[in-house]
C-alpha cells in the first residue's frame, strides 16, 4: 500500500519552480543593489540626486551591475518611483516576474522594482 502512494506521489504533477526562484533571484538583486557604493556614494544618495534630476551616476552603472547579475541576454526592467512619479527606468522587459523594494532616504520613500522577463 506505501508503495501505491508513493508512486501515485511521484507521478502526479510535477512543481516547476521557476518563478518562484526568478522571484528570488529579482528580490536579492534589489536587496543588493541597495547596498552598493557608486563612486563613493550610497545607493540612497543617487536616489535622491535622481530625484532631483541628476539620473547620469546609475543611468551609466546600473545597467552593468545587472548585466552581471542576471542570466546571459536577460531582458529587465528596473524603475524607481517617489511618490507615483517614475524618476528611473532602464531596460525593456513587457511582461515578467517583478518584485519592490522600498527604500527611504532623508525622509524621502522611494519604491524600487525590478522586473524580470521569462528567457
Amino acid at each position: 500500500m506505501g508503495g501505491l502512494i508513493y508512486l501515485r506521489l511521484q507521478t502526479g504533477t510535477s512543481r516547476d519552480y521557476s518563478e518562484l526562484r526568478t522571484n528570488i533571484r529579482a528580490t536579492h538583486i534589489l536587496q543588493g543593489i541597495t547596498l552598493v557604493t557608486i563612486e563613493g556614494k550610497a545607493m540612497k544618495d543617487h536616489l535622491a540626486d535622481c530625484n532631483a534630476g541628476n539620473c547620469t551616476v546609475l543611468e551609466r552603472e546600473l545597467p552593468t551591475i545587472f548585466e552581471r547579475t542576471l542570466q546571459k541576454n536577460q531582458d529587465y526592467l528596473f524603475t524607481a518611483t517617489q511618490n507615483q512619479r517614475t524618476i528611473l527606468r532602464l531596460g525593456n522587459c513587457t511582461e515578467g516576474i517583478a518584485t519592490n523594494f522600498p527604500i527611504i532616504r532623508q525622509g524621502i520613500a522611494f519604491d524600487l522594482q525590478l522586473k524580470i522577463c521569462p528567457k
